[in-house]
């Protein structure tokens, strides 16, 4: 059986989408369990890292292969004295 993490609904196993509403279904009764995304809030923001390649859209192996080469963006040091002031 799995289960509609929108309705909230159990629907046979051969779905891999809801059939009344076409959410994801997932296997465990509690929608929240199967879900692999992050929310974040004033308090727990997202790293600098993380922040800055998605708004340059590099990949972070890039990132941390030239901060390894000790270039760091001047972009990502200001996204971190952002995050650092926000209090």
């Amino acid at each position: 059986m799995r289960f509609c993490k929108k309705c909230k609904e159990g629907v046979e196993d051969e779905y891999m989408f809801c059939p009344r509403c076409g959410c994801l279904t997932s296997r465990s009764e509690d929608p929240g369990l199967g879900s692999k995304s992050v929310q974040y809030d004033d308090w727990d923001p997202p790293s600098p890292k993380t922040i800055y390649i998605r708004l340059y859209n590099i990949s972070i192996r890039q990132l941390n292969y030239d901060i390894a080469r000790g270039v760091i963006p001047i972009k990502l040091e200001q996204i971190e004295r952002k995050l650092e002031n926000k209090e």
